[in-house]
């Protein structure tokens, strides 16, 4: 499971803020990750439920990211996108900014798809299971 820390360490290393070798300041590492609560809680507002719930202050870092695995690497995408305004950064190579398109595509595509099949706010039918009440009297 990845760590808030290896989120925001893999957006920063994808914008170039910091290099393979190095790991995000504190101030960095928490900024980092306030731009993603902020991010993320306002897709789950939008309706993208992705699992996540804030994570602040310099201890959540070393916490595991509430996400499921395979959207860890989408969340990456789209924090690049986020954190790139952050630090004044123009995002100009077309393989990334399609990458990232297909990433939010992805992550759209995987929870409509739960809701989809999700028939649990649906009334059940009232009666027998072959009919209503009186069916076949």
């Amino acid at each position: 499971m990845a760590t808030n820390l290896t989120l925001v360490s893999a957006i920063l290393r994808k914008l170039g803020v910091i290099d393979q070798l190095q790991s995000p300041t504190a101030a960095q590492g928490v900024q980092g990750l306030a731009l993603l609560n902020n991010y993320l809680l306002d897709l789950q507002a939008d309706g993208l439920y992705l699992g996540w719930w804030p994570q602040t202050g310099a201890s959540a870092l070393s916490s595991d990211a509430p996400l499921q695995e395979e959207d860890v690497y989408p969340v990456i995408l789209l924090g690049v996108r986020q954190l790139a305004s952050e630090y004044g950064i123009s995002l100009k190579d077309p393989v990334l900014v399609e990458e990232i398109e297909r990433a939010e595509a992805r992550l759209n595509k995987r929870r409509r798809a739960e809701v989809e099949s999700d028939f649990s706010d649906f009334p059940r039918a009232q009666g027998s299971p072959w009919g209503g009440p009186g069916w076949g009297v």
